[in-house]
C-alpha cells in the first residue's frame, strides 16, 4: 500500500444536492453494500453487565430513569443491546470485525490489542474468542463491563481525555467504533488522536468504524430528524462532519501513514433484504434512544417523535433511503524502516 493512499466507495444513487454537499469526498467509485442474509446469528448469548444503578460517577446524568453521558444516547442496558445490534450489523456488511491488515500479527504474534470506548464489549470478546494468543482490552469511562469473557480479555476503566492508564509504544493495534458522538472534534484531534497515536507501537494500526448521521435519498421526514439530531449534536459540542474531519486529521498526522477511508451505503428499509430490516432496527432504536431530547429540538411530544419515526421509516421504503457507514484506518510509522 502507498503511503498515505486514500480509498473509499461512494453512494449507490444520484443524490440530492443537500447529500452532495454534505460529501465532499473527491475521486470516489460507485459500489453498493448487497443486502446479506443471516445478520445475526441465532442464540445470541447476551453479554452480562453489573448493574448500572450501582455506578456513582458524577459526570452522568439520570434522566426519566435512564443514564446518559455528556452525549445524547444513554448507558444502561437497552444501549448496549443496541450497540450489540449495531457490531452485528456491521460485522456482517463488512463481512469482518476489521479491514485493516492485522490477520497474521493476531494469530501468530502474542499480539496487544486495545479497544477504545469498548461499550457493549461485544467486540472485544469476540475478537478475543477467534484469537487467543492475542491479548485484548477494552476500556470505557462506564465500569460496566461483562462477567464472562474469554481468558486473554480483559478491562480497563479510564477517561481517555485524561490520558490512557498504558505506556508509550505498547498496543499492536487499536480499534474504536460508534464513538465520534461522545466528544468534541477538538477532543478527537488535540487529545484523543495524539493518545491513540503514543500507546500505539510503530507499524501498529489504528481502526475506527462509525455510523453517519447523513443519509442517501433522504425524504422530508429523514432531513427533519436528521436536522434534529445534527441540532441536538451541536447543542453538545459535537460536529456532524467529525467523520471527515477525522479522516483530515490523520492524513495531516506526521506519525500516520497508509491511511485507508472506506464508505458503504446500506438499504434502509425491507426493500434491502435482511440487512435493510436490521438497518431499520438500528435506526428506530437510535432515535428511540435520544427520544425526549430530539423531540424538544423538533418542538413535538416523545408520543409524537415516535409516530414521525415511524412515518420516516415508511418514507425510507418510497424513497430508497441509504445509510452512510464510514471505516478508516491508519498505521504509524515505524522510525526504524526507511523508504
Amino acid at each position: 500500500m502507498d503511503d498515505n493512499s486514500l480509498s473509499s466507495f461512494a453512494h449507490p444513487d444520484s443524490e440530492q444536492e443537500q447529500d452532495k454537499a454534505s460529501d465532499i469526498r473527491p475521486d470516489v467509485l460507485e459500489n453498493v453494500a448487497e443486502p446479506i442474509v443471516n445478520l445475526q446469528p441465532e442464540n445470541l448469548e447476551q453479554l452480562k453487565g453489573t448493574d448500572p444503578s450501582d455506578v456513582s460517577d458524577d459526570s452522568y446524568l439520570f434522566v426519566e430513569g435512564r443514564r446518559y453521558s455528556k452525549h445524547p444516547l444513554p448507558n444502561n442496558d437497552k444501549e448496549a443491546d443496541r450497540l450489540q445490534a449495531v457490531h452485528y450489523f456491521l460485522k456482517n456488511l463488512f463481512q469482518s470485525n476489521y479491514t485493516a491488515p492485522i490477520q497474521t500479527i493476531l494469530k501468530n504474534n502474542n499480539a496487544q490489542v486495545l479497544d477504545v470506548c469498548c461499550g457493549s464489549a461485544v467486540w472485544v470478546t469476540e475478537m478475543a474468542a477467534e484469537f487467543p494468543s492475542s491479548t485484548f482490552t477494552g476500556t470505557n469511562h462506564s465500569m460496566v463491563w461483562p462477567r464472562d469473557v474469554p481468558p486473554n480479555c480483559n478491562f480497563s476503566p479510564a477517561n481517555i481525555l485524561e490520558g490512557l492508564p498504558f505506556p508509550d509504544d505498547y498496543f499492536d493495534y487499536v480499534h474504536c467504533r460508534c464513538a465520534l458522538a461522545g466528544f468534541s472534534i477538538n477532543d478527537w484531534i488535540t487529545k484523543i488522536i495524539p493518545e491513540i497515536v503514543r500507546v500505539s507501537k510503530p507499524a501498529a494500526f489504528f481502526e475506527h468504524w462509525e455510523l453517519d448521521a447523513h443519509h442517501v435519498n433522504s425524504g422530508p421526514i429523514m432531513k427533519k430528524i436528521s436536522n434534529a439530531e445534527i441540532s441536538l449534536g451541536t447543542s453538545l459540542g459535537i460536529d456532524s462532519s467529525m467523520i471527515d474531519k477525522i479522516g483530515d486529521s490523520l492524513l495531516s498526522n506526521k506519525c500516520l501513514t497508509n491511511i485507508n477511508q472506506q464508505q458503504k451505503y446500506c438499504p434502509l428499509g425491507i426493500w434491502g433484504g435482511e440487512s435493510g430490516k436490521m438497518n431499520v432496527d438500528i435506526f428506530r432504536e437510535t432515535c428511540l434512544a435520544a427520544q425526549s431530547q430530539m423531540a424538544e429540538f423538533i418542538n413535538i411530544t416523545s408520543n409524537e417523535f415516535e409516530d414521525m419515526v415511524n412515518d420516516c421509516i415508511k418514507e425510507a421504503e418510497n424513497f430508497r433511503t441509504y445509510s452512510k457507514i464510514h471505516l478508516i484506518y491508519a498505521q504509524k510509522i515505524d522510525p526504524s524502516i526507511t523508504v
